[in-house]
């Protein structure tokens, strides 16, 4: 039986190569057309931009500082020299703040038609939000089987599937709200303190913002000493199909001259993950293993932090 617990931290720092701190939106006017409307505003009211209030804008820069800390408890029992089953239970905790400052952005001469106060001769146009808030509690607990399929001298091969319970509250950013479905090839070899190693498999998501992905690992453990070990890895995740996540295109406005309004820096492109990962692990006394390990983003894709950072316990009884 093997024990293991770790702590882990992250604090998210881009989404899509954009800094969270710093995420810029602008919202354009609906079209205003209603039967009449030529006659009332003296132009083709089909067209954005007539009548003139439709050329105003609102710019909103946001700022998001999202913080988790995961403590997981990790037990795995070997039933048979072949099959290992495990339980995953992490408790996390999350915290959150984040502020807005949103600026209308008049088009013509006074009186103003949109703003947040004030009075049309004497307006307010511009608007500033504070939140943050925290929570605590289960994750989504995962439950894991691994079956040794070849254990050889240099080459040994398993096979490794599990499965993600939505456990964790999704309100509280504490779990996904759904269930997901892992399985994963192994393949590692042995040459004397050198083993390499490699992984290949597929994990179906069942969130509504989650997207199916094809994984991939490959790396390496050499063992420096007796009693300290050396592991280097690159993790990879390959989007499968569209991303849920639809940006709105650009809003052409057609008067009174004609221009285009990007809505949002955020960037539309694939959530690839590709992380390099480099760990050690320490005997301290027999049966026990101290685990330390950073996670580094190598590409752009998806909701990043600058390291993900774990160190733990590992215990063999």
């Amino acid at each position: 039986m093997l024990a293991t617990v770790t702590r882990s931290g992250v604090q998210f720092k881009t989404f899509r190569g954009v800094d969270l701190d710093n995420v810029k939106f602008t919202f354009t006017h609906a079209n205003v057309d209603f039967p009449g409307c030529d006659a009332v505003f003296g132009g083709d009211c089909s067209r954005l931009g007539v009548p003139a209030f439709e050329n105003e804008t609102i710019d909103l820069n946001l700022a998001l500082n999202v913080d988790l800390s995961v403590t997981s408890f990790l037990l795995t029992y070997r039933i048979t020299d072949r099959i290992d089953i495990g339980v995953v239970l992490p408790l996390i905790t999350t915290s959150l703040n984040g502020s807005s400052t949103a600026q209308i952005n008049p088009f013509g001469p006074p009186p103003a038609v949109h703003f947040f106060g004030g009075t049309p001769q004497n307006p307010v146009l511009t608007a500033s939000r504070f939140v943050e808030g925290s929570s605590i509690g289960l994750g989504d607990v995962v439950a894991r089987l691994k079956v040794n399929l070849r254990r050889g001298d240099p080459v040994s091969v398993a096979l490794l599937a599990d499965t993600r319970f939505p456990t964790g509250s999704e309100d509280d950013l504490l779990g996904s709200g759904a269930f997901a479905e892992r399985g994963l090839g192994i393949v590692s070899a042995r040459f004397g303190n050198f083993s390499p190693h490699a992984n290949v498999g597929f994990v179906h998501r069942g969130g509504e913002f989650e997207t199916d992905a094809f994984l991939g690992t490959l790396g390496f453990d050499h063992l420096l000493a007796p009693w300290a070990t050396l592991a280097v890895d690159v993790i990879s995740e390959f989007q499968v199909g569209a991303s849920p996540l639809a940006l709105p295109a650009p809003v052409v406005i057609q008067a009174p001259y004609t221009r285009a309004i990007t809505p949002s820096t955020i960037p539309d492109r694939r959530d690839d993950l590709v992380n390099g990962s480099i760990g050690v692990k320490l005997t301290a006394v027999a049966g026990l293993t101290v685990i330390a390990n950073t996670l580094w983003p190598l590409n752009r894709g998806g909701l990043r932090p600058d390291v993900i950072w774990t160190a733990g316990l590992e215990y063999n009884f």
